[in-house]
């Protein structure tokens, strides 16, 4: 349901679901074995001059993955690569497996912490559900702005209020750059980060930055005159401190 929504970028969509579908490690092996395949199943083409390449690509995937009866009278480079492919066969059932289980493994997990989201564009993205962050959620959709709030716990303070107010949680570290790409942060109008972490506040203002040059930041940090310094250093948008402005 939630991809329905999509429908204006369904190549993103596709494009996100096939990076986030298996790790880069199963990926790599499962390109470098089909690599393998596919040049020994050309070199087979090349040296049966009698066999089409309909044929040749028949005996080569059914040698990868059922493997082929021995055949002595084959040539030494014949037989060396049938036993090439048959190691590869072994090699690629497990590694389909593995990738079937890992992508049904990510998709939960997204599912579940929330990254998987549709592309949105014009909305506010608010990091950290806290006292602060829960009011600004709060306040922007009494103005009828659309927010997407991240927080590192999947139980925020804020998360009751979100799910009524039908703000999407995403559930990470907002200083990673697919936990904003969940958020669709290229594309906001603003990022409102005030989590009680200075640090991981800055960290996360410096890579959204990094993402868009010109998007507009409101950072909360603790001290006031810090707050002061990076916001002349950096030029980050907005740096305030909370507990200076209620005093």
């Amino acid at each position: 349901r939630r991809l329905v929504r999509a429908r204006r970028h369904p190549v993103a969509v596709f494009m996100r679901a096939v990076r986030g579908f298996a790790t880069r490690k199963i990926g790599i092996a499962t390109m470098l074995v089909l690599a393998v395949v596919a040049v020994l199943g050309a070199l087979i083409a090349q040296t049966e001059d009698h066999i089409s390449p309909a044929e040749a690509l028949y005996v080569t995937l059914v040698t990868t993955l059922s493997g082929a009866d021995p055949d002595p009278e084959k040539s030494g480079g014949a037989q060396v690569m049938q036993v090439v492919l048959n190691l590869a066969g072994l090699a690629l059932i497990p590694l389909i497996t593995a990738v079937v289980v890992d992508g049904i493994v990510n998709a939960r997990l997204a599912l579940h912490t929330g990254r998987l989201q549709p592309h949105r564009s014009g909305h506010v993205v608010v990091v950290g559900l806290g006292n602060v962050g829960t009011r600004v959620m709060a306040q922007l959709r009494e103005y009828d702005v659309e927010v997407v709030a991240i927080d590192k716990d999947p139980e925020p303070r804020g998360g009751g209020l979100a799910r009524q107010l039908g703000v999407p949680l995403i559930v990470g570290d907002a200083a990673r750059p697919e936990t904003l790409e969940a958020a669709s942060v290229a594309a906001c109008q603003a990022l409102v980060i005030v989590s009680t972490d200075d640090v991981a506040n800055l960290e996360a203002a410096l890579v959204a930055r990094d993402r868009r040059a010109d998007l507009r930041v409101v950072l909360r940090l603790f001290e006031n005159d810090f707050a002061g310094r990076v916001e002349e250093a950096f030029g980050l948008g907005v740096s305030r401190s909370v507990s200076y402005l209620a005093a």
